[in-house]
């Protein structure tokens, strides 16, 4: 959680510094992967078995492109929610607070 915790932190900071200070060097996508335990899906024919030392980077890395593009639109879209919340707080944080 702490690394996802950090990469929101950055992603907040991009979209309004004077809101929110950076926490410094903020972790990478691929990070972010290892420590969810994300991994590509293997994928082969049907009915075929992956043979030893047989590859399908093209595939693979085209799964790890479409997560990292994902995670971080889905990132960058909770930092701007956030950020909206906490305009609305400093206005009114009875109203904020209840909603």
């Amino acid at each position: 959680m702490e690394i996802l915790r950090r990469y929101l932190v950055e992603k907040c900071h991009l979209m309004d510094p004077k809101m929110f200070r950076s926490e410094g060097v903020p972790p990478t996508e691929t990070e972010v992967m290892e420590a969810i335990g994300w991994r590509p899906v293997i994928r082969v024919p049907h009915g075929e078995k992956r043979m030893q030392g047989e590859l399908n980077w093209d595939d693979e890395n085209w799964q790890m492109r479409g997560f990292k593009e994902d995670f971080e639109k889905m990132m960058k879209k909770g930092a701007k929610s956030w950020g909206r919340w906490c305009k609305r707080f400093g206005k009114d944080p009875e109203k904020a607070v209840k909603k």
